[in-house]
Formats: structure tokens, sequence, C-alpha cells
């Protein structure tokens, strides 16, 4: 009987348990993709939250589908929002279609979830979905929107972040814009005028003394080949930059180089 129990029943109860867990899809989903999902929404606004997030991710494609699923299938923002996200951060070509509809969502957890997710796989073709958050009532989408419409470099997107610096009135999302604009665009040219803009997004007399530094916000105006560009800078650059200087700078970098201007013979 011990022998028996030994190398014929327990052998036979793994191999049959190994057996039924591999095409039992839904059981072996929960141990993998849905422990840790349901995971990461329970530790969601916490550090180890990122930590499920990695773990999802390590899996690729795999979970593709699983994600699809649970977006489509569950009833709660948050599931749908990380789904969105995690499916961007997969640069899934099959959610694609997925994360746009999403934008046009009444819900602002969904809408967070997709622009954010589309962030990771940003295309041209992209930036008119994209560019209709840029009126959302909520700031934190548009803030989304004018960082998502940064990691895509062309004509349409740069045109779009242009257009809505003139009009946009929250100091934060406008600045965001500014800095999507300065990663997406070269530099080369000499700087024909330094001024500042403060928290009210208003130009600074060039001899105000007093700055909120946190709130103040430094540009330089070049001319270049083409014509004149503005460029949103830091302050210690701000403060470098002579008239005459050159800033260079290569489209899709964040490094500004500023040679100083040629000292005048005596």
């Amino acid at each position: 009987m011990k022998y028996m129990l030994k190398y014929v029943l327990i052998p036979f109860v793994v191999i049959a348990g190994v057996v039924f867990m591999i095409f039992h899809k839904p059981i072996v989903r929960y141990f993998t993709f849905d422990k840790t999902f349901n995971k990461l929404i329970e530790n969601r606004g916490r550090n180890v939250a990122m930590e499920y997030v990695d773990e999802l991710l390590a899996k690729g494609l795999r979970i593709e589908d699983p994600l699809i699923k649970r977006y489509e299938n569950s009833y709660s923002v948050v599931d749908k929002y990380y789904a969105l996200y995690l499916l961007g951060r997969l640069r899934s070509e099959k959610a694609a279609p997925l994360l746009l509809a999403a934008l046009q969502s009444k819900e602002t957890g969904v809408r967070a979830g997709a622009v954010r997710g589309l962030k990771y796989m940003m295309k041209p073709e992209y930036v008119q979905p994209v560019s209709a958050l840029l009126t959302d009532s909520n700031r934190d989408i548009r803030f989304d929107a004018v960082t998502t419409l940064g990691a895509v470099d062309c004509p349409e997107s740069i045109q779009v972040l242009r257009q809505f610096v003139l009009r946009e009135r929250d100091q934060n999302v406008w600045a965001r814009a500014w800095l999507s604009l300065r990663h997406l665009l070269p530099a080369d040219g000499t700087v024909v005028e330094k001024f500042r803009i403060n928290k009210n997004l208003q130009i600074m007399p060039a001899d105000e003394r007093q700055a909120e530094v946190g709130y103040t916000y430094y540009f330089l105006r070049l001319k270049e080949e083409a014509g004149e560009k503005v460029m949103y800078v830091s302050r210690p650059l701000w403060q470098d930059a002579r008239v005459g200087a050159r800033l260079e700078k290569k489209a899709e970098t964040d490094e500004l180089r500023l040679v100083p201007a040629p000292e005048k013979s005596q």
C-alpha cells in the first residue's frame, strides 16, 4: 500500500493537478494576473503599488487580453483606470482603439487612465483626440494631456501646444505645456531678450526686483535663421544668459547648452 501511495497515487495526483491548472485558464489567471492586479488596486496610492505595476508589466503582452477584459467587464472606475494605464505602458496596439474611445468617457478616472496610458504609445494620429482634452474642466486631465502631447514630435503636436499656452490660465498646466514644448523643440539661436512671467501669467517689468522664485517663470527669446523662438528655461540658466549668448538644444531632449557671447575687444 505504501508503495502504491508513494509511486502511483501521489505522482498521479500531482500530474493531474498540473494538467488541470494548465487547461483551467481562469484559475491560472487568478494566481498570476488577477491576484497581482487585485493587490495593485488594494494598495493604490501607496509606494508598494508600483511594485505590483512592475510585476504586471514584466509579464508583457501575456496580460493584454486580461487587461482588456478587466476594463470591459468591471464596474469600478479604479479598475478601468489601471487597466487603461497598463495597456498604454505595454504599448498595446490591440487596445489602442479602446484607449482612444476612453478619452471621451464621462468618468474622469477613465479619461485619466486613457490619456496617461497613451503617453507611452503616442503617435501623430493620436494628437487630435488627445487635444480634445485640452478644454477638459478637470485641470489634472489638461495637465496629463499636455504631458502626453509632449511625447510625440510632430508639427501638429507643437502647433497645438503653442496655441494652448496662449489661452490656458492655470499656471501649473500652462507651465507643463511649456515644458512639453521645450522638450520637443530644437534651439540654435542668439539670445535677443530675457523676460520673466509671474504667477498671474503676466510679463514682469525688467527692473522688478521682488520675485517669488517658485512662481516665476523664465524665458529667453532667440533669433534663429528661420525667425524668432521663445524658450522656457530654468532660473540658473536664465541668470547666466546674456543678450548675444547662444542657446543650443536638440529636439526631443531636455539638455540646453548656453554658449556665452564673445567678449567685446577693448
